[in-house]
């Protein structure tokens, strides 16, 4: 089981993840497992912005790296006693959409460096994917070069590459940084980030275009989410507020902040008109068909949302973004003594499936403990509810136009 760590794309690393609790169980339930971590350059490093920077290598790199360790990992894990046939890839957040990226490499053909996947609050589209030159991405390259003291340079990215370490770390912090006031617990990149351009090895044209032309490989792969995945990204001084039109407000203000400042009211309101109040829903939740597993193209897959809360959030984050990564590495006891019993018994449920799956790309296969049985996705957008002993199927919130008309842009997203 391989796993590739999530931070926006901007911080992470594999120590933070050891993943020996979760071998340890899988020893005891017999179904032992092999796991590995790795690093991958993120932030300005991995993901340099601008044509410029494109032009001169600069494509998607942290993706490659992810794939070097792939192909080093498929090359090498035999001397480690498992085998490089049923190699199984895992992440959360930037994670799990690198991890749905990968399948994406070479136009989507078969892949033999993996044969099944598991996201974890996030799909390959969770974050936009554009152009090299993008106003915003140019903005970013334009911050950077002007940052390492390099805007007049006559190769204004070789020098910018070639600046001092310090230098380009301050670069890096301050492409990150909002104004204040729409600062969240975690911001989502956009001046930086994946890229798309026709002779990209991994993203070719917008990731929705490839998905459903279905140029992507076709394995077996569990998706998933969280109640309430939103709330980490609107947090902040901004969310004081007490109508729709401090809504519209904030979402017309706050996205283009992020970005190069567009406003565009009418797109803000329309998606009010999408999303519904519902209390029972939780955050948006529903998948629609942004995903990949909805049966077109014969790909088995799982989908789950997790209700139960990992106590890593104050109570009015609800079940944040994130949150299953203490229920899948069996850390929950360990970071909260004080943890239910409930929720213990649905940390081990959550090894059971992976594990299961890791074995036999299903995750009924196997021991489960009394688990329910996952019946696919599907077509009947059937999907498992984790909730401490509660674990049940429900039919997913149907939320595809509202999917649509974000994937569609409007001058918004």
């Amino acid at each position: 089981m391989v796993y590739i760590y999530g931070g926006a794309f901007y911080i992470g690393d594999t120590l933070k993840y050891p993943g020996t609790f979760l071998v340890e169980k899988a020893s005891k339930i017999g179904r032992p497992i092999i796991y590995v971590s790795m690093n991958y350059r993120v932030g300005i490093y991995g993901f340099p912005p601008g044509q410029e920077a494109y032009d001169s290598g600069g494509r998607n790199l942290g993706f490659k790296d992810q794939r070097l360790a792939l192909e080093w990992i498929s090359k090498n894990i035999k001397y480690f006693g498992g085998d490089p046939n049923k190699v199984t890839i895992f992440g959360t957040s930037a994670g799990a959409i690198s991890a749905g990226i990968q399948t994406l490499y070479d136009n989507g053909k078969p892949s033999k460096l993996f044969r099944g996947m598991i996201l974890e609050s996030g799909s390959p589209e969770t974050i936009r994917a554009f152009r090299p030159n993008d106003p915003a991405r140019e903005a970013g390259f334009q911050f950077i070069v002007n940052a390492t003291g390099c805007s007049n340079d006559p190769s204004p990215f070789e020098c910018a590459r070639n600046a001092p370490a310090q230098v380009l770390s301050r670069a890096n912090k301050g492409l990150y940084l909002v104004d204040p006031y729409y600062a969240a617990n975690l911001q989502a990149p956009t001046l930086f980030g994946p890229t798309y351009a026709p002779e990209d090895d991994f993203i070719t044209r917008p990731i929705h275009e490839l998905l459903h032309s279905g140029q992507f490989a076709k394995i077996p792969f569990i998706n998933g989410g969280q109640l309430d995945e939103g709330t980490i990204f609107v947090d902040g001084p901004a969310t004081d507020i007490d109508s729709e039109g401090d809504i519209i407000n904030w979402l017309t203000a706050r996205f283009p902040g992020l970005y190069f400042g567009i406003s565009n009211v009418t797109a803000a309101t329309e998606l009010l008109k999408l999303y519904p109040a519902s209390p029972e829903g939780g955050s948006p939740y529903g998948t629609g068909n942004e995903t990949f597993g909805k049966g077109e193209f014969g790909v088995k897959s799982w989908s789950h949302i997790l209700k139960e809360s990992s106590l890593d959030y104050a109570p009015a984050y609800g079940i944040a973004h994130a949150g299953d990564v203490p229920f899948v590495f069996q850390t929950l006891n360990v970071n909260h003594p004080d943890a239910s019993v409930s929720a213990i018994e649905l940390m081990e449920t959550i090894a059971y499936y992976w594990i299961n799956f890791a074995y036999s790309l299903d995750p009924n296969a196997g021991a489960t403990k009394g688990s329910p049985y996952w019946p696919q996705y599907g077509k009947g957008e059937t999907a498992l509810q984790l909730l401490g002993s509660n674990v049940t199927t429900f039919k997913d919130i149907d939320r595809v136009k509202a999917t649509d008309f974000i994937i569609g842009g409007n001058g918004l997203f």
